[in-house]
């Protein structure tokens, strides 16, 4: 873990050397200059993309430890909680959402003539360049966007370089029962750290609910779960913490990886590769 923790301080320092205010815009005054962010994933873009002055404010999700990698950097800017009257009040010349933001509030903005600019998922690697980029272009940055995107590559090479390289199988299990399928982020950053996607290798995409029984008789190599959980005490999260669960999955075949580097397809998704391999325990070979 201390290995994971000096590459994922050096992506971080990487990321933020190129960070707000050091690309030079070829065209400032058609940029926005009120930038309002309702999504974690591009308030965390915004943050690092955009000239500091431009951001109006950031959603409440990065402002807090468990979600977000750039609390830091996200707190120097008003925090938003996604309502259509609170946004209206701060007068944004430019709207950034994810493709499930609350559809009501987007649509009540776009009536009211805002420039609403959605986000897709990131479910790759390609795509996570391709968002990184449309920001930069959305904000007019498309030469600090170039640096973040250079960064990013760095890092996945990085990821790989170190990769386990043995063919174990990780799967995962989320609230409610759910697993991750392949085509996926998920299986990406699984499939990059040199193991095999559950999802992927059982032919599953998208996340479906599927029952415990099933997922012990699947018995992959690793379980994968998401940190988020761990204060979790709802019903929803109750499977996770089932004694049939914990009993088949010890401690050393259950993996607890950072949430926040990649509930968002972000630059610094490339450490969670980092997390995975280093969490198994074993050597690359």
């Amino acid at each position: 873990m201390k290995r994971t923790l000096i590459l994922g301080l050096a992506a971080a320092a990487a990321l933020l050397s190129a960070g707000p205010g050091q690309a030079q815009d070829h065209d400032r005054t058609n940029a926005p200059k009120r930038v309002v962010s309702m999504n974690l994933c591009t308030d965390q873009l915004a943050v690092l993309i955009a000239r500091p002055e431009q951001i109006a404010s950031v959603s409440f999700l990065s402002h807090q430890k468990i979600s977000s990698v750039l609390v830091r950097e996200a707190r120097r800017f008003p925090a938003n909680r996604g309502t259509a009257e609170e946004i209206f009040r701060l007068q944004p010349d430019l709207v950034t959402v994810g493709r499930y933001s609350a559809p009501s509030t987007v649509h009540l903005l776009k009536r009211l003539g805002m420039n609403v600019v959605t986000f897709e998922p990131a479910r790759d690697f390609p795509s996570i360049r391709e968002n990184i980029r449309k920001m930069g272009t959305i904000l007019h940055r498309q030469e600090q966007a170039e640096k973040v995107v250079a960064a990013f590559d760095a890092s996945v090479r990085s990821a790989r370089d170190n990769a386990n390289r043995s063919g174990a199988v990780i799967g995962s299990y989320a609230a409610n029962g759910y697993s991750t399928g392949g085509d996926s982020l998920e299986s990406a950053l699984v499939e990059a750290a040199g193991f095999r996607h559950l999802g992927t290798e059982q032919g599953r995409t998208g996340s479906i609910k599927i029952p415990l029984e099933s997922l012990l008789a699947q018995n992959p190599d690793y379980l994968l779960t998401w940190d988020h959980y761990a204060n979790d005490v709802s019903r929803a999260t109750a499977v996770i913490r089932h004694p049939a669960l914990q009993k088949w999955f010890t401690e050393d075949r259950h993996l607890n990886v950072p949430s926040r580097y990649w509930v968002c397809g972000a630059p610094f998704t490339a450490t969670a590769i980092h997390h995975l391999i280093d969490a198994t325990g074993k050597p690359s070979s």
